[in-house]
């Protein structure tokens, strides 16, 4: 709106004025038109934790279904809370989910009447079949059902590793498991992790960049860093960046050959344009270069 406004201030100032007098408000109107307004771009890199934070989501709306008191409901998780958690739901949630999953296939294989049991013997030789597994067929006939429950509750055991044939087995029934819990929670946490190991590597190219870029000024590259990790967990406001220094220390060389190169397009690997503008000092210090403005004391 404030745009709008000041547009349409300089638009009756053209009209009012002559050519030559209304020069500067056609200026500010010619390069207002050429501004791509709605358009925007995503810097890649600073899009991750976005990522990350809705596969995060993922994980604790399918977390939620199965144990509600396992993760406190938030609408929205830090980046450390978030580190936290995926490391407690490697170490702990899943390994307690294998255990509690393979206690119930026990029970409910080893649950019944001889019939029962027979059946589940004759679906577990099936399985050792259709995967030519290295494990010998569980034998039923004349044997008692406490023979069979052992041999089932063995068979179990050592085949808990097996992610395939313990999806195969948690098939028999499909009423008692929710199928597919593991897999998903590995495979959003593999996701997580990449992206993790994304951020870093760009996070340690950046070092380097500004290490190459000029020795030293190690507060300088610090305070960039912050602002860039800003970036890629907060909010991703405007900064507008002050160097101060004597000549030839550096300041140039850090914004020209360090900051600019910071952030890179995901196709091409290009980094962001630089363009230098002088602001006095080529003549004498009063005159800004290009301008028609002199300032005099």
């Amino acid at each position: 709106d404030n745009v709008k406004e000041k547009a349409m201030v300089k638009l009756k100032e053209v009209k009012a004025k002559s050519e030559d007098s209304g020069s500067k408000a056609r200026q500010y109107l010619d390069g207002l038109l050429k501004i791509p307004f709605g358009i925007y771009k995503n810097e890649p890199m600073l899009s991750i934790m976005r990522g990350i934070k809705t596969d995060f989501n993922n994980i604790a709306a399918l977390i939620e279904k199965h144990n509600s008191s396992y993760l406190s409901s938030k609408k929205e998780y830090t980046c450390i809370e978030i580190y936290k958690h995926i490391h407690n739901i490697q170490d702990k949630y899943i390994p307690q989910l294998q255990k509690k999953q393979l206690k119930k296939l026990k029970e409910l294989f080893c649950k019944g009447k001889r019939d029962t049991i027979v059946a589940n013997i004759c679906y577990i030789n099936g399985i050792i079949k259709k995967y030519d597994l290295k494990f010998t067929k569980l034998c039923h006939s004349g044997k008692k059902n406490n023979y069979m429950r052992d041999n089932m509750k063995l068979f179990l055991q050592q085949t808990k590793d097996n992610k395939l044939i313990f999806g195969e087995m948690q098939k028999r029934f499909p009423t008692e498991f929710q199928l597919g819990v593991e897999k998903h929670l590995n495979s959003y946490i593999d996701t997580i992790n990449v992206k993790w190991a994304n951020i870093n590597n760009n996070m340690t190219r950046i070092n380097t960049t500004l290490n190459n870029a000029i020795h030293g000024h190690t507060t300088a590259k610090r305070q960039l860093k912050r602002i860039i990790g800003q970036w890629i967990n907060g909010k991703q406001t405007g900064y507008c960046f002050g160097f101060e220094g004597p000549p030839g220390v550096g300041k140039t060389s850090l914004a020209k050959n360090g900051l600019s190169q910071c952030l890179l397009n995901d196709t091409d690997n290009t980094h962001r344009p630089f363009a230098f503008i002088p602001v006095g000092g080529s003549c004498n210090g009063s005159t800004l270069s290009g301008h028609n403005y002199t300032y005099v004391g």
